[in-house]
């Protein structure tokens, strides 16, 4: 498992380069960890991979400025690391069960 400490660092690296879409090798190293300790920590941690923790991660900010803001939702997939809004569209489709219209809607 992580450490409280290593877990806080790579949090906030995830949470401040969410749409840069921080590396494994960045986010080892922020834990002080080579790549392949870190993984095992991780899944440890957290119970998924890191890739998988990211898109939870974007999906979760997105699903928030959809229901708090305004903003067009082309707009809010590049703020959060999505590479296009079909790509926003099809993760939280596959994640929710909705696509940021509906989810939008209905918040």
């Amino acid at each position: 498992m992580l450490s409280s400490a290593q877990k806080a660092l790579v949090l906030d690296l995830v949470r401040h380069r969410l749409a840069e879409d921080p590396s494994l090798e960045e986010l080892a190293q922020a834990a002080g960890a080579s790549r392949s300790h870190f993984l095992r920590l991780f899944k440890n941690t957290f119970g998924v991979m890191p890739h998988r923790f990211v898109m939870e991660q974007r999906i979760g900010t997105a699903r928030q400025l959809l229901q708090e803001t305004r903003l067009p939702i082309a707009e809010i997939a590049a703020s959060t690391g999505f590479s296009s809004q079909s790509h926003l569209c099809t993760a939280m489709r596959r994640s929710l069960g909705l696509t940021p219209g509906q989810w939008r809607r209905s918040a």
